[in-house]
């Protein structure tokens, strides 16, 4: 697995912000990954929670490239917590894992935490519709 889908996935936990949780729904642009690459995310209700899936891949250039993660959940269950952010599992490719997860959004903007063992990371994701 790529250092994409690590670095993607673990970026789901970390820096705590106090915020009101906004609506997850929608595509969200990812920060690029150690190889520039980037991904849109759609996160869609899913049972009680909410679910995201990386739906396309762009090279450092932004062109869409095909990428062997396109089409996986990376993170479900994710439910509101009440202090103003939501809290899931997310996969990890690399590890071929799952761990727990949280995201805050506000307005445009999404905030994804993630730890594998001692390693976490974050990431601010936009939204892109």
């Amino acid at each position: 697995m790529t250092r994409f889908g690590f670095g993607f996935v673990l970026s789901l936990l970390l820096s705590p912000i106090a915020a009101q949780a906004g609506n997850p729904i929608g595509i969200w642009h990812t920060e690029p990954d150690a190889k520039k690459q980037t991904a849109h995310v759609q996160v869609t209700k899913c049972g009680s929670g909410y679910c995201g899936k990386m739906v396309r891949a762009f090279d450092q250039s932004g062109r869409q490239i095909s990428h062997k993660n396109v089409g996986k959940r990376l993170f479900w269950d994710a439910v509101p917590t009440g202090k103003g952010d939501y809290s899931g599992r997310a996969y990890v490719p690399l590890l071929n894992k799952d761990f727990p997860a949280t995201m805050t959004v506000t307005n445009s903007r999404m905030i994804v935490k993630g730890c594998g063992g001692p390693v976490c990371k974050s990431q601010r994701w936009n939204r892109v519709n």
